[in-house]
């Protein structure tokens, strides 16, 4: 085993901060920004068309539309049109990071909603299960019947770290699916085991993983740009669902208000003009109905992956945290529930409860006995049992 060092400073050049930093704001900055001119194109193109026929009495062909707004825009002012785009770009930032920092719990319970349908439990005398499973094989869905409701709960908990109602990341039972796909040596990483002890469960949070992003950030930050483009992935993925369900709702507005708006200009139209209307009443709700379309479609797409990549980013962690620190395993230690004042032969008391005497010359934070890599072998202090002398 490579000896510890004597400090913990970070093996990094001020190039590796600098990359970080502007990778870390380029991320931020397009996960704001991208969002926000989607809600925004979306919206536009939902209502548009419907509030032009509302106000001017009369729907237009989309062609007509089209070429009025170029028009309008041509004969505008450059300085003007410079002003408006500056405005929209920040008006689209703005929303953008309002859909970027929502909670990707709900998505990803949707996810796991969504991939995980085609395991039914079978109920004894029920038809339901069985039309389901026709339903589902016939879209495609892979299907499967399960006995009773625990081998459902046993498999989704092996298979997706999780039940749907359970869905919160870090995943309760990440564990459990650690161990169903051989990955033993992240195990160690996880200090939460419903399955062996209940009160771990209390452990399980995200901060824990947020703790190992930072010091994975400050030790090694060459070796996180593929943490933060999956953490990026995820959150704009999350994002765009959101942004999708927003603009179903404004694509149903657009296709209530050019309803109105054909109605009421068939009121006022004679029968010659009937046709027209009608022909422009079917262009002017094509834009709100692939809006609503398209939203639908990314929506759904969206959640066929999603709880996937949320898998695939916290064994990222893991498996870099393990790459990075298995030489070094105190920078991985929990905190001390007391940190020493001098940096004396002092006893500490860490959050196990053991005591551990650090040595003069060593600064560093030492978790208790049973992840303690100072051993008397390589010349540092031996942990001692509580009570010891």
């Amino acid at each position: 085993m490579v000896q510890p060092r004597d400090n913990d400073e970070p093996l990094t050049t001020t190039f590796d901060h600098v990359r970080f930093s502007f990778q870390d704001f380029f991320v931020e900055f397009l996960g704001g920004l991208v969002p926000g001119v989607l809600f925004l194109i979306g919206g536009f193109l939902a209502l548009v068309s419907p509030l032009d026929a509302l106000l001017r009495g009369r729907p237009r062909l989309p062609g007509e539309l089209i070429h009025a707004i170029l028009k309008t825009t041509s004969e505008t002012h450059a300085v003007i049109c410079l002003i408006l785009s500056m405005i929209a770009i920040l008006v689209a930032y703005v929303l953008g990071h309002l859909f970027y920092r929502q909670e990707p719990k709900k998505p990803d319970q949707q996810s796991l909603r969504r991939i995980t349908q085609g395991l039914i439990v079978m109920n004894k005398g029920a038809m339901i299960p069985e039309f389901k499973a026709l339903f589902l094989r016939l879209t495609g869905y892979k299907v499967e019947m399960l006995t009773d409701e625990s081998e459902y709960i046993r498999r989704m908990r092996e298979d997706y770290g999780c039940t749907v109602d359970e869905c919160d990341f870090p995943y309760l039972y990440l564990k459990t699916y650690l161990k169903k796909r051989g990955h033993e040596h992240l195990l160690a990483l996880v200090p939460w085991d419903p399955d062996v002890d209940k009160k771990s469960a209390d452990h399980r949070s995200k901060t824990y993983i947020n703790l190992l992003k930072v010091r994975l950030t400050y030790h090694h930050p060459r070796h996180c740009g593929t943490i933060v483009r999956n953490e990026a992935h995820v959150r704009l993925a999350s994002s765009t669902w959101y942004v999708a369900k927003a603009l179903r709702w404004f694509s149903l507005a657009g296709i209530t208000i050019g309803f109105i708006a054909i109605f009421e200009a068939i009121k006022a139209a004679t029968i010659s003009g009937m046709t027209a209307i009608v022909s422009a009443g079917v262009g002017l709700l094509i834009a709100p109905v692939l809006v609503l379309i398209t939203g639908r479609y990314c929506k759904v797409t969206i959640e066929k992956v999603l709880h996937y990549q949320r898998l695939r980013e916290v064994c990222f962690v893991l498996e870099t945290s393990y790459t990075a620190f298995r030489n070094t395993p105190h920078i991985l230690a929990p905190p001390f529930t007391e940190f020493p004042k001098t940096c004396g032969k002092t006893d500490v008391k860490g959050t196990g409860g053991s005591v551990v005497r650090v040595p003069a010359d060593c600064p560093r934070l030492v978790p208790d006995d049973r992840q303690c890599p100072f051993l008397e072998d390589n010349g540092h202090a031996t942990p001692r049992k509580r009570g010891s002398t």
